[in-house]
């Protein structure tokens, strides 16, 4: 008896290092799909919460108990982590699990998506000493050998609209296990546990409020008999869900709960009892918890129990014109871009016709420079000529300008500055600046002839044509809203820059032919609302 007490306790301590980190006995593994393939982290297209605890055959003392909380979110529009911690309470086995998770999606079309994920962690065992007084302290050192361990897993999932289908390995370490048989110690490497996992959602009603989804896990491994579990859920009003599944050799459950706001999810589940080979006449029960924070990611793919429904289609008068404003937005970023690029080359031009005058000019000058040089020499040349000259002239005449100084007398001329006329400042007023009208222009040049301008450069000039007018606006915040009003009322109206005019025009024809231009004016003007359109020629 003593050594069968010994064994099962090394027996505990290695299956729980088997299925330390594999949470697919949780009956509610299909709100989160992640704690059984690490390559669903992030799929609910915001953080997500979940909080599971399950009660193992609740009427047998010692029975197990599983704890576990996961977190996984995404982070951008590849990318997605997740962290999940599991307790488990074996009688006086307790075993802690934790690991962090990693997720990468891949984009194959509009409603096809592949995805890859891997977890590492570890795990640790620890044993109620104080239950084991009669067991020999060599048998408790055998089982706590070995106390800490790494855990990990992997797996693949690919989305297919509302198909979903993965394959997950529960353990990529080797793990030791010992024998029911021969209490042996043997092995058991990565590729000898496999899960898979299949589910579907069908939407019932054309307003999508209500659905059904399938569920299908299969569990393979070397050591244990594969097994099968199949569940069956129905949505209600994507509020209220009740179900039920079954699993090989352990029986039936049924399932319910409730979903209120896209933002929280509550779950129940009761097993009736284990049947089969495993057939125990007690019941198991299990409850989770989900909340999600924030908004749903607009650029990922989405698979949520909480958040199920679809995205509201929208308007084809919202589509018609969310497309009309990416056409007049990209029509406005080419012009933009050409305006740069004109601009960069005309700086360009002036930067080397600058350089040019630039080097013309220093070359002016320094020929300039030389000239005066060459000018300054020959003054002073001459300057030297001239002062000897006078210097002999006026020893020369140096004793008759004596004599005939003293004979002279000298006159004093007063001169008198005039007065400089007063200059009186000029103050100059200036006038006020006109403010834009916000009214409707267009009767201001209504005429039975046309108008004729020419083209000029701005980025939203109107281009050569005919067209028939309808608005005339000072700001362009004006014309795109008269111009949204005509098209909500189903004309395809559009508008445009007049340079030589400084107007912003709305039209609702354009042709190359004057007089048909001239043919659909008076088919408008019949209408009160356009009694006042006019024909613009752009040249």
């Amino acid at each position: 008896m003593f050594f069968r007490f010994s064994c099962l306790i090394l027996l505990c301590v290695s299956i729980s290092r088997l299925s330390a980190q594999d949470n697919s006995n949780f009956a509610h593994y299909f709100m989160n799909p992640y704690s059984i393939n690490p390559s669903f982290a992030g799929t609910d297209g915001r953080p997500s919460l979940f909080l599971t605890y399950r009660k193992q055959w609740i009427n047998i003392e010692g029975a197990p108990s599983i704890g576990n909380a996961s977190f996984h979110s995404p982070i951008g529009k590849r990318v997605g982590l997740g962290l999940n911690v599991t307790n488990a309470e074996r009688g006086i086995l307790n075993t802690t699990s934790a690991f962090l998770s990693n997720s990468v999606n891949i984009s194959l079309s509009d409603l096809m998506t592949l995805r890859f994920g891997a977890s590492i962690g570890a795990a640790s065992n620890t044993l109620d000493i104080n239950a084991l007084d009669n067991v020999p302290a060599s048998t408790l050192a055998l089982a706590l050998d070995q106390n800490m361990y790494l855990i990990g897993n992997a797996g693949i999932s690919l989305q297919v609209k509302y198909f979903n289908f993965g394959a997950s390995i529960p353990n990529l370490f080797t793990d030791e296990f010992i024998s029911t048989e021969d209490f042996t110690i043997g092995e058991v490497t990565p590729l000898e546990n496999l899960l898979i996992f299949a589910s579907n959602r069908f939407y019932l009603t054309k307003k999508h409020k209500h659905m059904i989804e399938p569920y299908l896990l299969y569990r393979y491994s070397d050591v244990l008999p594969p097994q099968v579990e199949g569940s069956l859920v129905v949505t209600l009003n994507h509020t209220v869900w009740f179900g039920g599944s079954y699993k090989q050799d352990f029986g039936i459950s049924a399932h319910g709960g409730v979903k209120f706001n896209k933002v929280f999810g509550l779950g129940y589940s009761y097993n009736i009892q284990n049947s089969g080979a495993n057939e125990v006449n007690s019941p198991s029960h299990e409850i989770q918890l989900n909340l999600l924070f924030g908004g749903r990611k607009k650029d990922r793919f989405v698979y949520s129990f909480v958040d199920s429904e679809l995205p509201k289609k929208k308007s084809k008068r919202q589509e018609a014109l969310e497309k009309r404003r990416e056409e007049l937005a990209q029509q406005k970023k080419e012009e933009e871009e050409k305006a740069r690029l004109l601009a960069e080359q005309k700086a360009k031009e002036e930067e080397e016709r600058k350089a040019q005058e630039a080097a013309e000019q220093k070359a002016q000058q320094e020929a300039q420079r030389k000239a005066q040089e060459q000018s300054d020499r020959e003054a002073q040349l001459a300057q030297e000529q001239q002062a000897e000259e006078e210097r002999k002239q006026r020893e020369a005449s140096l004793a008759a300008a004596a004599l005939e100084a003293d004979r002279e007398s000298t006159e004093n001329v007063t001169q008198t500055e005039p007065t400089q006329p007063e200059v009186k400042e000029e103050v100059v007023v200036e006038k006020p600046k006109e403010e834009k009208s916000q009214e409707n222009l267009v009767g201001k040049y209504t005429t039975e002839d046309r108008v004729v301008v020419t083209r000029g450069g701005h980025l939203l000039e109107i281009g050569p044509g005919e067209y028939v007018v309808v608005g005339v606006f000072t700001s362009y915040e004006l014309a795109e809203k008269y111009s949204d009003d005509l098209f909500f009322r189903g004309y395809q109206s559009k508008f445009g820059y007049i340079s030589q005019e400084g107007y912003w025009y709305v039209y609702v024809f354009k042709s190359s032919d004057i007089e048909e231009a001239r043919s659909e004016r008076d088919q408008l003007r019949q209408k009160q609302v356009f009694s006042k359109a006019w024909v613009l020629s752009v040249q």
